[in-house]
């Protein structure tokens, strides 16, 4: 999972790294398009999802368009209707992106979804996104809720590093 998002964002990351007039976002949208349809041809979901995630990320962070950012993601994730595990990338950055934008609404209901769609999988991204949904909800109970889940992830996954284990645990004494 975590190898698969690696090699989708060292994509558009090596791109954001030039001056800003050397970057060719056309070029980085191309290719990550690409290799959704390759994962897509190979049957490998999760490189698909986290290359279309490469691309919204392209589309509202760097091109300034979150309308075409959630069309990708829509169109992707329709695509991706039985295979869940994989739509999480997908979900969750749509979801922050809403977060970026100032719209709660919109990125709780993204990133809900994201969670739902992770089943087991994804616990360091999990976690990440739970604490984030705890940062757009206004009651404080529910917000707790969701770092108590993320406490509740990093405490259950041995691969979890005790840095992101004591921040989490950080963030339910605040």
């Amino acid at each position: 999972d975590e190898g698969s998002m690696h090699l989708c964002d060292a994509v558009w990351m090596s791109e954001a790294a030039k001056p800003e007039a050397e970057r060719r976002w056309k070029a980085v949208l191309e290719a990550l398009e690409k290799l959704a349809n390759v994962a897509r041809q190979w049957d490998q979901p999760i490189l698909q999802g986290c290359a279309i995630r490469g691309c919204i990320v392209v589309y509202a962070e760097y091109l300034r368009d979150l309308g075409a950012a959630i069309g990708v993601g829509e169109a992707e994730i329709a695509r991706l209707d039985s295979r869940p595990i994989a739509r999480f990338p997908v979900r969750e950055c749509i979801g922050r992106q809403f977060i970026y934008a100032g719209n709660r609404t919109e990125a709780v209901r993204w990133l809900t979804a994201a969670i739902a769609d992770a089943g087991d999988q994804w616990a360091r991204e999990r976690i990440r996104t739970c604490v984030r949904i705890a940062g757009q909800i206004t009651d404080p109970a529910a917000a707790l809720k969701w770092v108590e889940d993320a406490a509740a992830i990093a405490e259950s996954d041995r691969e979890i590093p005790d840095l992101m284990l004591a921040r989490v645990k950080g963030e339910l004494a605040l």
